[in-house]
C-alpha cells in the first residue's frame, strides 16, 4: 500500500513539475505541499 502511494506521489510530483516549470514560485510551493502531503 505504501509503495502504491509513493509511486502515485512521484508521478504527481513529476506531472506538477512539468506543468509549472515556467512558474518557479508556484512549482516550489506545489512541490512542498505535495511532499508534506505524501511523506509526512
Amino acid at each position: 500500500m505504501v509503495s502504491i502511494i509513493s509511486d502515485f506521489c512521484l508521478k504527481a510530483n513529476g506531472f506538477l513539475t512539468q506543468r509549472f516549470e515556467s512558474v518557479n514560485a508556484d512549482k516550489h510551493s506545489l512541490g512542498k505541499n505535495l511532499q508534506s502531503l505524501c511523506f509526512e
